[in-house]
């Protein structure tokens, strides 16, 4: 999560005994997907196309407006999160259920969400380019999903190196050869986390990288995890803990971030927010596909949602029990089809022809 915030994390033990669980998928990608979530493999059905498009995807209502600006300043910074205990404790959850919300999808208010473009790369493997493997009979390599820091620098993880973005510059960060991405990094605080493969294939490993090397150009590991080694993992923070797949690995001190419990390959499908005020699940139309969810810092979760046309809707559950929508946000590009959501907003690799752009959305929330 981008912004000013001062959390402390910290180790849980050792995961060598951790079961296996498949994660992954988004609605571009041709093959089923399987999303490890809440002890439950959740299926995503159907997809459209991973192909490039030559103009922005808009869905819903209105297009988005794109701008460019700098990216010190085109990064909504979240609330500052400072040293001293939480004044809501997230896994503390009040004695018995809220009030169980079956969200209406034509009750909701959709919101356009204005485009942003924080940075643009031709494809290639220069220092100003993104690498796209000429592939297409198959779903080719290209980068995992863009991270953006509170001072506005943009990671981005690409073919055996990380691009690291400073006033809108450019530079590369190798990465060692045997390094085996297998789900999207993380940014938490002034801390990377990139979730890689061993040689053991039950077993993978988080790497901690600081964002004060990487500005300096020095790829240096801090700390190392053990994880769950699927061909694909989801790193998020939920609660007070930085989890992977379903296993807490890191405890996160300083997080207001509620829990969240999946129930997404049910009928009806359901998401159930654990917070300060209680337990509340939300029952979501089966008109809608949805494989993930990110908590935020004010109790809310927001979700990607494609509908049965298509559309592509960002949704967010608030803790009050109200549900915002936001339409007109691109398609990912990136590896594993998903975004980067934080409280900060929502950013995403979109590609727009032979260019790849790191597109910043804002939360439903901010348009209200």
């Amino acid at each position: 999560m981008s912004g000013t915030k001062a959390l402390v994390v910290l180790p849980l033990g050792s995961h060598s005994h951790l079961m296996r669980v498949i994660v992954g998928g988004w609605a571009h990608r041709c093959n089923t997907r399987w999303l490890g979530a809440a002890m439950a493999a959740v299926a995503l059905v159907g997809c459209s196309s991973a192909g490039p498009s030559s103009s922005p995807t808009t869905t819903g209502v209105g297009a988005p407006t794109t701008t460019t600006t700098p990216p010190p300043t085109s990064r909504p910074v979240a609330p500052a999160t400072t040293a001293q205990a939480p004044t809501s404790v997230p896994t503390t959850v009040a004695p018995g259920d809220l009030a169980t919300v079956i969200v209406d999808p034509e009750a909701i208010a959709y919101t356009p969400l204005t485009r942003t473009v924080l940075y643009r790369a031709s494809i290639g493997t220069g220092v100003d380019q993104l690498f796209v493997e000429p592939c297409h009979e198959c779903d080719p390599q290209r980068p995992w999903a863009p991270l953006v820091a509170s001072d506005g620098t943009i990671v981005i993880v690409d073919a055996g190196r990380l691009v690291i973005v400073q006033n809108g510059v450019p530079g590369v960060v190798p990465l060692p050869a045997a390094l085996t991405m297998i789900g999207s990094p993380l940014l938490v605080d002034d801390r990377v986390f990139l979730p890689t493969a061993t040689a053991d294939p039950a077993v993978g490993q988080l790497l901690t990288l600081s964002m004060a090397d990487l500005r300096a150009g020095t790829y240096r590991v801090v700390e190392t995890h053990d994880i769950p080694g699927q061909p694909e993992v989801w790193v998020r923070v939920e609660g007070d803990k930085i989890k992977v797949n379903d296993t807490p690995v890191l405890e996160v001190t300083g997080s207001t971030r509620p829990r969240i419990e999946f129930a997404l390959n049910e009928t009806p499908a359901r998401l159930t927010v654990l917070g300060d005020g209680g337990r509340r699940t939300w029952e979501l139309p089966s008109t809608w596909s949805m494989n993930r969810g990110w908590a935020l810092s004010d109790g809310s979760v927001v979700s990607i949602a494609i509908t049965q046309d298509q559309r592509t809707l960002a949704v967010q559950l608030m803790a009050d029990g109200a549900a915002l929508g936001g339409v007109a946000l691109g398609e990912s590009y990136s590896y594993d089809g998903a975004p980067t959501v934080d409280d900060g907003g929502i950013v995403q690799l979109e590609r727009v022809g032979d260019t790849l752009e790191v597109a910043s959305y804002p939360l439903p929330t901010a348009t209200t």
